[in-house]
């Protein structure tokens, strides 16, 4: 009991920090959790995990260039489906917790390699960080990679530097694999290590030996295995997939920036979701180099060893080698895909905090207090939002439509369709599976005895549509229709011939 006391006073100020930030993850989760087409969509897999009915050996497609991710996610999430008792809210507890997890880890791995001061600046900003809080506080594959990008980084540091080399290397190997399965945007990683590992040979004289490097590539290997023997039984589907993703990106895009545009524009767009501000490309541009040059040059004057130096080094890495490579895409630039350099963007600037009130005090004092507020309050106005519980769930809205077409089914051969062809209904089929009621999957090509339209939109021309399951259903008859909150739901049968 000592012992946590004195762990507890030693850590007092994380202690407060941390309680924030599971208030900011956990408030009001239940009523506000996102329960969409995705969530459904991994939902009935992962009950179907549960259930001992399929395991899968693939995830789903990637967002960027279509190939499958790995199920790993599906794995990692079926014990809280399961201890929820298929309740959807599981899988968003599940994520939040982990979350919560990883920022203790990750707080503990920075007071170990660098010290207790930049741990606790690192602890505040990714606390109050609207957009790690956002992808907190719902389930989706890639909202836990700040946690298992920076693991990966982390095992890597080890792998060279700590005594127990060979069990980092594996370990490296196997959480780059996992933030691999969350998402393709992780093999970035793969070059950051590359480069890192050529950087502390020639800066540091560390050698890893090929003993090491076979180790974390057998980690790998095991933590992909799944994707691999997909792959060979599917002619290699997801490294052509990937392939394309790489050698598509020159060609035919109408009035396309140039390279050094695209890299302003992608450093732009995380500076903007940063701060919560819309912020021009040239000060987002001002911003990284003026943090990155204050890291270089107060941890060249500080008394920080070459061990910690390096793992400093590994994270401005993995900030410029994401951004240099990410920029080659043509995609939009949505939020979560630079979750994984934010836990090393809060680390250097953690780091720039810490040093700045060692070299003066109240000079430093001053600086951290004025871009803290401006940073919580700026990012206080969109999770404030968040946090405020909705009328009604998006899940109980899912659970109200499935109930309603429950009663209605009277073949147990029958198809759900959701109109526009855009509109998803996974959460639909996930509770009327969990209800006993499964409809066909959604690209079968079997007939149904009936189909459930679900028009999603003011108004839907439902006989005569051309989506396809409706345009080769024998003769459709709508035989009734009804409301279920802002959903129009058609019953559709064979009429007589």
């Amino acid at each position: 009991m000592g012992s946590v006391r004195k762990i507890l006073k030693e850590n007092f100020a994380f202690v407060l920090i941390f309680i924030a930030a599971a208030f900011l993850r956990l408030y009001n989760l239940d009523k506000t959790f996102m329960f969409l087409g995705d969530q459904g969509r991994d939902a009935i897999v992962i009950k179907r995990i549960i259930s001992f009915e399929h395991f899968p050996a693939i995830g789903p497609t990637s967002s960027v260039g279509g190939a499958f991710l790995g199920p790993f996610y599906y794995y990692l999430m079926a014990p809280f489906l399961f201890i929820f008792n298929l309740n959807p809210f599981g899988l968003a507890f599940g994520v939040s917790i982990l979350s919560l997890f990883g920022i203790l880890i990750s707080y503990l791995i920075i007071k170990k390699i660098i010290g207790k001061g930049t741990a606790i600046f690192f602890s505040i900003l990714v606390s109050f960080s609207a957009v790690n809080i956002n992808f907190s506080r719902f389930s989706w594959n890639p909202n836990l990679l700040p946690l298992f990008s920076f693991l990966s980084l982390y095992f890597l540091y080890c792998g060279i530097f700590s005594k127990r080399k060979k069990l980092c290397m594996v370990l490296f190997g196997s959480f780059l694999g996992f933030s691999l399965q969350l998402h393709y945007l992780a093999l970035t990683l793969l070059v950051t290590a590359i480069v890192f590992l050529l950087a502390t040979f020639f800066l540091w004289r560390e050698k890893l030996g090929y003993k090491n490097v076979a180790l974390s590539f057998s980690g790998l290997f095991v933590s992909l295995l799944p994707l691999v023997l997909f792959d060979l039984k599917n002619r290699f589907i997801n490294i052509k997939s990937l392939f394309k993703i790489f050698t598509n990106q020159s060609t035919k895009v109408v009035g396309k920036p140039s390279y050094a545009i695209r890299v302003l524009n992608t450093n732009g767009v995380f500076w903007s979701d940063f701060f919560q501000a819309h912020l021009s490309r040239t000060i987002s541009f001002i911003i990284l180099i003026i943090l990155l040059s204050a890291v270089i040059t107060l941890m060249r004057r500080s008394n920080k060893s070459n061990k910690k130096n390096a793992f400093v080094f590994l994270n401005i890495l993995n900030i410029i080698v994401f951004v240099l490579l990410f920029a080659v895409f043509f995609v939009v630039r949505h939020p979560h895909y630079y979750l994984l350099i934010y836990y090393s963007v809060f680390l250097l600037i953690a780091v720039v905090f810490d040093e700045l009130l060692k070299l003066n005090r109240y000079f430093g004092l001053v600086i951290i207090v004025i871009f803290l507020s401006l940073y919580i309050y700026l990012n206080s106005l969109v999770f404030a939002v968040n946090l405020k519980p909705r009328k009604e769930s998006p899940v109980a809205r899912s659970r109200k439509i499935a109930l309603s077409v429950l009663p209605n089914v009277d073949k147990k051969v029958f198809q759900l369709v959701p109109l526009p062809y855009t509109a998803t209904d996974s959460d639909v089929r996930y509770f009327l599976e969990v209800y006993g009621k499964r409809p066909l999957s959604f690209d079968s090509p079997q007939e149904a005895d009936e189909i459930f339209v679900l028009c999603y939109q003011p108004k839907c021309q439902v006989l005569g549509n051309k989506q396809w399951q409706i345009a080769a259903f024998h003769n459709p008859k709508v035989v009734k229709i009804w409301k279920v909150e802002d959903v129009v739901v058609y019953k559709v049968v064979h009429g007589k011939k």
